[in-house]
């Protein structure tokens, strides 16, 4: 049998966004936020310098409770993600050091409780650069959400100073 053709549009876009992520990538300095277009949703983490970065992912995907803050190549987690330099909340929050950031999301690796509305990806980078457990793509779903969000807020926290 043979293998399906890949379509032209589909490699030159993915050869694109590789070839824009090597560029942005050269702009990142330690401590910065990296947010990656999943279309749906962005995916967050935190540079950590040699191209590496710090983030959550699931560790066992049928739990969705059970997370894993791990060290993993930008790139890797890029995939076919656009990659942004995430920092836009400096001016409402003030940034940690680029070192105490970095510190602080090293520390939390490991396994850890996730809530998509309390405990998840946004809400640990800005935590690690902030101090601040904000998520606007939680905040952007509503009241509904919001509630849900605020009650599991009170149970014990994934970051812990």
């Amino acid at each position: 049998m043979a293998a399906s053709p890949v379509k032209k549009s589909d490699s030159t876009s993915s050869a694109r966004i590789k070839a824009r992520n090597n560029y942005v990538m050269r702009f990142l300095k330690p401590g910065d936020l990296v947010r990656f277009d999943r279309h749906l949703y962005d995916h967050w983490a935190v540079y950590i310098g040699d191209s590496k970065v710090v983030h959550i992912t699931k560790e066992k995907p049928m739990d969705k409770s059970c997370g894993k803050i791990c060290v993993d190549d930008l790139m890797s987690v890029a995939g076919k993600s656009k990659v942004y330099i995430a920092n836009e909340r400096d001016f409402r929050y003030t940034p940690r050091s680029p070192e105490k950031i970095v510190q602080k999301a090293k520390m939390c690796v490991g396994s850890v409780s996730y809530n998509l509305l309390s405990r998840n990806c946004e809400h640990f980078a800005n935590y690690c650069r902030y101090g601040q457990r904000v998520s606007e793509q939680i905040l952007f779903l509503g009241s509904p959400a919001k509630e849900l969000r605020d009650r599991s807020l009170h149970s014990d926290s994934l970051f812990d100073e």
